[in-house]
This record gives C-alpha cells, sequence and structure tokens, in this order.
C-alpha cells in the first residue's frame, strides 16, 4: 500500500477548503480577482486572454511575478505558469473546478466564480495563492 507524502496530503485538504471559498455572491472580473488577490500577497500576474469554448466564460494566462531558481538541469529561472477562468457564476466554476480535479497534473484552486489552474507552481508560490485566498474569504 502507498501512502501519500504529507505534503501531497495537505496540498489536497487545502484545494479542498480553497474550493469553498468565496461562496457568497461575491463575483470578480479577472482583473478585479488579480487586484485583490495580489493586495493579499498572491504575486500573480495576468496575461492575455485565451481562446475559450465556454460561453460566457473568459480566460487568461496566468504566471507569478517573483522568478525562483529553476528546477535542477534545467538552466535558467523559472515562473508558474497557469490560467485563470472567470466563469458567469460560482455553479459554472465549480463544474470547471471539478473538471481540472480531473487531470492529475494540475493544480486547481476556486475563488466565488474564479477558478486558478497551474500546470507548474512551486510549493512557495502555491502557499502565497492559498493565504490571498484565505483572506479573500
Amino acid at each position: 500500500m502507498r501512502v501519500a507524502p504529507p505534503a501531497l496530503l495537505a496540498l489536497a485538504a487545502s484545494a479542498a477548503l480553497l474550493a469553498a471559498c468565496g461562496s457568497g455572491d461575491r463575483g470578480f472580473s479577472a482583473h478585479e480577482f488579480v487586484e485583490a488577490a495580489n493586495r493579499e500577497g498572491a504575486g500573480l500576474v495576468l496575461g492575455p486572454p485565451l481562446p475559450s469554448e465556454q460561453q460566457g466564460t473568459s480566460v487568461h494566462s496566468l504566471s507569478f511575478s517573483a522568478v525562483g531558481p529553476a528546477p535542477s538541469g534545467s538552466g535558467g529561472d523559472r515562473h508558474g505558469a497557469g490560467s485563470l477562468y472567470v466563469t458567469p457564476d460560482e455553479e459554472s466554476a465549480e463544474r470547471q473546478l471539478r473538471a481540472c480535479r480531473a487531470s492529475a497534473s494540475l493544480t486547481c484552486l476556486r475563488a466565488a466564480n474564479v477558478v486558478l489552474l497551474f500546470s507548474d507552481v512551486t510549493g512557495g508560490e502555491l502557499a502565497a495563492v492559498q493565504r490571498s485566498l484565505d483572506a479573500l474569504d
């Protein structure tokens, strides 16, 4: 029987808690969310819009403002990378979150009508986003 490391269990628990974040009627635009999260120390950089096939959902690229060391052997510095989905309502955001979680390679977080999908994120970056979402709730 394989046991998940404590850090992985903590990440899963954090993601579950964050799914409930923003359960009120508050909705964000992409810019509003990034500004609010950054006031709480998230360090997010909103990129350009990306194509979306989902009616009423806007998608933007997302990165982190702080540059950290690249993983060993990859050379250079790195930024965390991901996407920010702004859905029309919280129900749509919850559906998007469930779809994201079906992928083993993505880290998925939600606040109100916003879903964050990270394909490349460090523990420090994730912790900063988590603290900012906790503060927004």
